[in-house]
This record gives structure tokens, C-alpha cells and sequence, in this order.
């Protein structure tokens, strides 16, 4: 059943679940402070290894689940901003704008090599939306 929750949930929109990374995340404390209870550190070598493997298997779920779905987007989709389809953790950490960074640093950035930007965030829209609320405010 929570498979199906979890397939429904990652295709209703472009950005990874944050329902989904919300949860592995709270899962994978929890399995950590799980372990850390019952064995303390020094002796978490001797945990069972069910009770040791469950955490790795849930980071490795939480990082496959929160990675970009870009490459798995139809191709009207595709040119979204990297904002728009990044995840919980990617808007967390910024990781959304590393490959522009890792760009800047073997060269100048130029126009082509910027993302093209939403119409959300253009300067029109930008424009028009402060001019609206500058008017709403009044004299």
C-alpha cells in the first residue's frame, strides 16, 4: 500500500515528494536514534544486523528519492528552471544551483550558460506584480 501512496505521490508534480523525503528523513532519525538507544556508540558494532543495515537502507532511499526527476520529465517539462524541480533537500541546500557554481568555476559565466529563468521570476512579471501592489497601497 505505501508503495502505491509513494508512486502516486511522485507523479502528481515535477519536483521530488517532499512527502516522501519528509518521511524517509524522519524514518532515518528514527533508526538512528533507534540504534543509538539500544547499543549506544561504542558497542555499535555488536548491534544485530538488521537493526545496523536499516538506516543505511533508508539514506539510500532518501537519496534516490530526493534526486532531480528532470531526466524523467516529458520534454515540456524539461526546461523548467532548476528551482522549480528541485526537491525539499535541494531548496534546503542549495544543491540546485551547484551545477551553475561548479560552471563559474572552471569559467566566466555567460548568458548561455544560466539556466533560463521562470515566468514567475522574470522582469516583467517581477515588474508588473511590484507595480500592482505599489498601486494597491495607495497615496
Amino acid at each position: 500500500m505505501a508503495g502505491l501512496l509513494i508512486s502516486l505521490e511522485l507523479r502528481r508534480t515535477v519536483r521530488p515528494s517532499t512527502f516522501v523525503t519528509s518521511y524517509l528523513l524522519a524514518r532515518l532519525l528514527s533508526d538512528l536514534g533507534g540504534l543509538w538507544s539500544n547499543y549506544g556508540l561504542p558497542e555499535i558494532k555488536n548491534a544485530n544486523l538488521e537493526l545496523a543495515l536499516r538506516p543505511c537502507a533508508t539514506f539510500v532511499l532518501l537519496v534516490v528519492f530526493a534526486q532531480n526527476k528532470r531526466l524523467a520529465l516529458r520534454d515540456k517539462y524539461r526546461d523548467l528552471p532548476p528551482e522549480a524541480t528541485a526537491g525539499l533537500l535541494s531548496r534546503l541546500l542549495l544543491w540546485w544551483i551547484t551545477p551553475i557554481l561548479l560552471i563559474g568555476r572552471s569559467k566566466i559565466l555567460s548568458l548561455p550558460d544560466l539556466p533560463n529563468l521562470g515566468k514567475s521570476a522574470s522582469a516583467a512579471n517581477l515588474s508588473a506584480r511590484t507595480q500592482a501592489m505599489w498601486n494597491e497601497r495607495g497615496p
